[in-house]
């Protein structure tokens, strides 16, 4: 393509070039606030998703949202706090069946 004397290869355009953060911005990373589960959003998770622990599978989004459009207590949580802290639940569930087996 030929635009104004000068010949183009490219037919696409680039987007334009983000600038790096400078300063106080690229050093300090986003803290997230770390909220203990109450026990009324615990028994809640527990109550819908208690299959999955038993089953030791992690739910999908499907099913976490499921679960938070039932429960009021879960309104403060994302679909993915709920599936985390069914992924910990059973993390924690497994380490402390392995403990058992080791002890004689």
């Amino acid at each position: 393509m030929v635009l104004d004397g000068v010949i183009h290869t490219s037919t696409s355009q680039s987007a334009p070039k983000k600038k790096k953060k400078q300063g106080r911005e690229a050093e300090m990373p986003k803290m997230l606030v770390r909220r203990p589960w109450s026990e009324a959003e615990k028994n809640a998770v527990n109550k819908h998703l208690a299959k999955f622990m038993a089953e030791r599978r992690v739910p999908g989004k499907e099913h976490c949202m499921q679960c938070k459009e039932k429960e009021r207590a879960l309104d403060d949580r994302s679909w993915k706090d709920v599936k985390n802290f069914v992924y910990n639940t059973i993390v924690t569930l497994s380490r402390r069946s392995a403990s058992k087996k080791l002890k004689f």
